[in-house]
């Protein structure tokens, strides 16, 4: 079986973000090494976060799928291999949280700050060498995101350079 990909991210993606032993911990659950088992929870993840990104961008002034207009798109590649190692991890089949039912912050906090960068992308606040659509403006309201999702927007925090 082919190694997990899509658009923006790769499996090594992933296991650069969280690490290889810990992406493997996290995607075999029956603990039996089943490669293609393995496969296709990675794929999955992939195919996830590359949905999220896009669903955020899409009705945005920039086109679906993001293409980079200059250098790598290192911003998508992060914040796709960031969602995929959490969807990952939270669907593991184990509950780790504290007494008060709160989950690992420390992933909350990954998740938290990739949407905050892509609203902050979304909004016009930090410039993303993207392609732009043709039109150069929204198709659609601009700034949607995930329902259920709330996205607080750090000012203070400076874009990427």
């Amino acid at each position: 079986m082919a190694a997990a990909s899509g658009t923006y991210i790769t499996r090594s993606d992933i296991e650069d973000t969280f690490g290889a032993t810990t992406v493997h911990r996290w995607t075999d659950l029956d603990r039996d090494g089943d490669s293609a088992s393995i496969e296709s929870r990675i794929q999955r993840a992939i195919d996830y976060a590359e949905r999220v990104v896009d669903a955020r961008f899409r009705g945005s002034r920039y086109s679906v799928p993001l293409t980079a207009t200059s250098g790598t798109a290192y911003l998508v590649k992060d914040w796709s291999a960031v969602l995929a190692g959490v969807w990952l991890y939270r669907l593991r089949g184990q509950d780790d949280s504290d007494r008060a039912g709160e989950e690992n912050t420390r992933y909350t906090e990954m998740v938290d700050r990739v949407h905050n960068e892509i609203s902050s992308v979304v909004n016009g606040s930090w410039e993303a060498a993207l392609q732009l659509t043709d039109s150069g403006s929204p198709t659609a309201p601009a700034g949607l995101g995930i329902p259920g999702q709330i996205a607080v927007l750090d000012r203070e925090r400076p874009g990427p350079a």
